[in-house]
Formats: structure tokens, sequence, C-alpha cells
């Protein structure tokens, strides 16, 4: 592997895992490995299909009427954990695929999104996806000046009462739109420093 990036972090799926890493200039990049019938690290997922992130929770959840958070991103994951929230993604802003909505049927789902374009177009594509089959559906938008995402939120020492609060008082989504287009300003929490405006 490239001497220049250094391994970050690692998670695992059925049949495989992902490998995060950190490159000289600070980017991350990601990578997928897998054992083969050799024994043999192999550096791809192999045959193994791509699921949600620790989908055995997610089924659990989904039977137990809970709440399930996606995020963008297996570190946001860990991060609501951490908090008692079952959370599960499929990766970044631009890997949704809308097949994967049956996942979660009669889900009750809030969406994280990150404070930027390509997390704005994420939760777009999600809630059009998902409205159809969840039990409930919201959107999630963390505020604070210099909060991204979901783990910074909470290193800046914010919790679960108030991720309780802010999931209670998002408008509930689970239900066809007028207009297939996802108005995020009038459908998603409303902050002034929003920086989608």
């Amino acid at each position: 592997l490239n001497g220049s990036r250094k391994p970050e972090a690692g998670y695992s799926y059925r049949g495989y895992e992902k490998i995060k890493y950190r490159n000289a200039d600070g980017s991350k990049e990601f990578r997928y490995r897998h054992i083969d019938a050799n024994g043999d690290i192999q550096w791809t997922r192999g045959d193994a299909a791509h699921t949600p992130y620790r989908p055995d929770e997610v089924k659990q959840a989904i039977s137990r009427s809970e709440i399930i958070a996606i995020p963008e991103g297996e570190k946001d994951c860990e991060s609501l954990r951490v908090l008692g929230i079952t959370a599960t993604t499929f990766g970044g802003a631009s890997d949704w695929k809308d097949a994967w909505k049956a996942f979660f049927q009669n889900g009750r789902i809030v969406i994280f999104v990150d404070r930027d374009k390509a997390g704005i177009v994420h939760g777009s594509d999600m809630v059009k996806s998902l409205q159809i089959v969840c039990k409930s559906l919201k959107v999630a938008i963390l505020p604070g000046e210099g909060i991204k995402d979901v783990t910074d939120f909470v290193m800046a020492g914010h919790g679960r009462d108030e991720l309780d609060k802010l999931i209670s008082s998002a408008p509930e989504l689970a239900k066809p739109l007028k207009d297939a287009k996802f108005d995020w300003h009038d459908q998603a929490v409303q902050h002034g420093d929003l920086i989608s405006k």
C-alpha cells in the first residue's frame, strides 16, 4: 500500500471490511478487503453484497419500533451508538441507491445530513426513496457554528438529550410529497446559520 497514507479506522460489514486511510495531505480514502477461500487478504469486497452498516441492529430496531439514525458514514454511526442510538449507513453522500429502501420497510428513520451541498443532495435523494416505505421519516440538521456532522456535534459536548429534542422537533416526512423534489427549507428543521442557503 501507499506509504504516504495511514490506516485510521476499520469498519466490519458482512463478508468484508472497509478501511479508512488518511493521506499525507489530510484527505481521506477508503478501500475494501476480504479474506478469500485460501485465507489470503484480497483488496476488494469480493462477492459480498453491499448491505447497511450493522444490519442486524437495524433489523432489531425495526422490530422494536425504535429510532434508526442514518448519517453519512461509519464514524458518525459510532458516535451515535455511543449515545445509545441505533445507527447505520451506506457510506458517503454519493453512495445512496433507491433499491436500498427495502432495508428500512416500516422503520422509524432519522436522516442526519452533513451541512454542505453534497449532504443536501444526499438528504433529498434518501427522502424521496424512504418516505413511501417508512413508518416515520425525519431529517435532522445539526445546529452550531463549525459543526458539519454528527461527530462534530458530539465532540462539541452535545449529548443524547439535545439529539432527542432535535429529532422530536423535526417534521414528519413519511408520506408522498406533492412535489417529487425535496423542498429542503420547508421540510427540514430550520437554522439561521444553515450554510445551504
